[in-house]
């Protein structure tokens, strides 16, 4: 398979899309570089039957939120909203991407000198955004830089994990 080159680049882009929780939505300001924002989504899998979420197993990755309509939705109901974090559940439909593992050493606690793994990644885009499973509306945040995102995601609980990679040309 070749890809003819046009003078243009090419991207091949790993997007993975699912439901989750989202915990720890934060601005983020490193000592060097430009803040952002953050948040861990605990993207689930498994079946679910009659309401039995033991089957279902969560992956937790780190995202730097990356798409301006996924930061926009966060910033106006979790960070400038009422919701207080500690105590409230929030729920996404998300799609994600720029997938990579992170090492790093354990400073304190009983995994102190261990080494750990962490998933890391970006928030691209929002589709569906329950706090205290009440859909909230997201009419109004269009997103500007589409990213190949449907304009429905699935309905609440279904699970919907899958990965592209983009459409394929044929040589």
């Amino acid at each position: 398979m070749s890809i003819p080159n046009q003078g243009q680049s090419t991207f091949i882009n790993l997007h993975i899309s699912g439901i989750g929780f989202l915990n720890r939505v934060r601005m983020v300001s490193p000592k060097h570089g430009e803040a952002f924002m953050a948040v861990t989504i605990g993207l689930q899998e498994g079946e679910v039957v009659e309401g039995d979420y033991s089957r279902v197993t969560t992956t937790y990755v780190d995202c730097r939120v990356s798409g301006a309509q996924a930061f926009d939705i966060l910033n106006d109901f979790v960070l400038k909203g009422e919701v207080d974090q500690a105590n409230t559940t929030v729920r996404a439909v998300v799609k994600t991407g720029g997938l990579n593992v992170d090492t790093f050493t354990y400073a304190k606690g009983p995994k102190a000198g261990q080494t750990g793994v962490s998933l890391k990644g970006r928030l691209l885009y929002i589709r569906r955004l329950y706090i205290d499973g009440n859909e909230c509306d997201l009419s109004s945040y269009q997103e500007t830089d589409a990213v190949d995102v449907a304009p429905n995601g699935p309905a609440m609980p279904a699970a919907d994990t899958q990965v592209s990679a983009g459409p394929v040309q044929e040589a």
